[in-house]
């Protein structure tokens, strides 16, 4: 499905990013599948936010960029 599609893709352009974290499992295998399919190490999985942030918070300094993505835009709802 298109979901599926638009979210692989996502997956495959995440290759210069040095470590994933998914919230939930919805889109997960599909993310997932497009990472390894260019060579990224899985993606580690939570099942909160609140979890993911207290791992990931241990590991920032002030070097370090922080991307959250919530979801594909509702755009890619209607194709």
């Amino acid at each position: 499905n298109k979901q599926y599609i638009e979210n692989y893709n996502l997956g495959t352009q995440l290759n210069d990013v040095d470590e994933v974290l998914i919230v939930n499992n919805y889109n997960f295998d599909a993310i997932c599948e497009g990472m390894m399919s260019v060579g990224c190490q899985k993606p580690k999985m939570y099942d909160s936010f609140n979890s993911a942030y207290k791992y990931i918070s241990q590991k920032l300094d002030n070097n370090s960029v922080l991307l959250i993505e919530n979801d594909l835009s509702d755009c890619y709802i209607n194709f």
